[in-house]
């Protein structure tokens, strides 16, 4: 059969059948867009509750901190755990696979905070003025994205003021909680920022009378960005300034023993292997790590329960497809029969059925991704509305390039599945037998 020929009986065939299709194929995409909706939000959400909440890192970096054991309703640090100093973060960087280190240490040390407030929000009946103890962690500045603080501004500059970050959670907890309690204004990150430089008082506790014996240290400080990888209460300032205090107060040993560090790979299957190495030298994965490794595990798992519901739908749709596609080629049989006698092949004849229904197959799967992906905008439009929800309304939905062409190969190959026995029946029909009944 000529291609001409053949593309023309292919667009008599699918109009001639069109609503029936239509109907069949309903199931197709119901089936894609529910897949799609799926896995977007289980993205989406991963992404709100393990980077947004509890702080999880990128895929290809993990925190690790030395192993403890409980005591009680304490931990204490294993006894087989190596001196986690310098030296310990140069081996690290040795390992193979390890891109880049990261070093974290928080102030051992009491320290309080006196934060003057805005005037235009003392208005709002604010005090002047906010006195609070402050835990304060030192962070690497090359461990914080470049999109979230500019690299110029949070750095160690000794005869500046001390650059620090709040944490992305504690700003949404204050925005829907405490601002919503009291009527205060809620903050953005550039209206934090807008809060003037402060003193930072270390050696002295605000719930202590005494003061360190080596004496109190005033250090002016202003707030440089929020950040997901800011400690969640507290501030997180560059490490060198950390690492300064806890020397005055403690001695060199003081200033020079992490809390956890954060490892780098290149790429994310490197992960597991680094992870052995560290397990070996008395490292494990951070509480804060553990706690997103699980959440996200658990988010993944209802995804893929979810994705498995989305299956059964389209298999169930396949077996539609499949019945539409018998009564068609039983309805055709003798055209079939026909074609059959004027020369046609086997082959021919199943690759039309079968070219029919990936036409099928395309078409439902577009219609069902674009459909989910206008709902989908449409839902984040609807949330956009209310700012005053926590986290970033417009990361609900997350979806990875590959997702819409993963959706139109399923509906495809659920299409031609359904297909496949139909198209079998057409291509063996007789053409004696059947030109006979005429």
């Amino acid at each position: 059969m000529r291609i001409a020929a053949f593309w023309r009986l292919l667009g008599t065939n699918l109009r001639r059948n069109a609503r029936r299709l239509i109907l069949s194929s309903l199931g197709i995409v119901i089936g894609i867009g529910s897949f799609v909706f799926f896995i977007s939000l289980g993205n989406g959400v991963r992404h709100i509750i393990v980077r947004e909440l509890i702080g999880g890192l990128p895929v290809n970096q993990i925190e690790v901190s030395p192993k403890s054991y409980n005591v009680g309703i304490t931990k204490q640090r294993s006894l087989f755990a190596m001196k986690f100093d310098d030296d310990m973060l140069e081996r690290f960087r040795s390992l193979k696979d390890v891109k880049a280190v990261y070093g974290k240490m928080n102030l051992r040390v009491p320290s309080r905070a006196i934060i003057p407030i805005p005037k235009q929000f003392q208005k709002r009946g604010m005090s002047s003025a906010f006195y609070t103890e402050l835990l304060v962690q030192g962070i690497d500045p090359r461990a914080i994205p470049r999109n979230e603080v500019d690299p110029k501004v949070f750095q160690y500059t000794p005869k500046k003021h001390m650059p620090i970050l709040i944490s992305k959670r504690l700003l949404d907890l204050y925005n829907t909680t405490l601002a919503e309690m009291t009527g205060f204004p809620k903050l953005n990150a550039r209206a934090a920022q807008l809060i003037p430089t402060f003193n930072i008082t270390t050696g002295r506790s605000a719930f202590k009378r005494t003061t360190h014996p080596k004496g109190a240290k005033r250090y002016p400080a202003k707030i440089a960005g929020v950040s997901s990888r800011a400690i969640m209460i507290g501030i997180s300032t560059p490490l060198e300034y950390v690492k300064r205090i806890n020397r005055f107060y403690l001695g060199a040993k003081g200033g020079a023993i992490y809390n956890s560090a954060i490892i780098e790979t290149a790429r994310p299957e490197q992960i597991p292997s680094v992870l052995k190495k560290l397990d070996k030298l008395g490292f494990t994965l951070a509480n804060r790590q553990i706690l997103a490794k699980k959440v996200g595990e658990i988010i993944l798992l209802i995804t893929i329960l979810l994705t498995i519901i989305s299956g059964v739908i389209m298999l169930i749709a396949a077996i539609s497809v499949s019945h539409t596609f018998f009564m068609m080629v039983y309805e055709r049989r003798y055209e079939i029969g026909l074609m059959r006698a004027v020369g046609a092949s086997r082959g021919t004849i199943q690759l039309l059925v079968m070219v029919e229904a990936t036409i099928v197959g395309i078409l439902s799967g577009l219609v069902g991704v674009g459909l989910t992906l206008g709902a989908t905008r449409l839902v984040q439009w609807g949330l956009e509305k209310y700012p005053d929800l926590p986290f970033t309304p417009a990361k609900l939905f997350i979806y990875p390039y590959w997702l819409p062409l993963l959706a139109l190969g399923f509906a495809i190959i659920f299409c031609l599945f359904g297909a496949f026995i139909p198209a079998r029946r057409a291509s063996a029909v007789d053409p004696a037998l059947v030109l006979k009944g005429l």
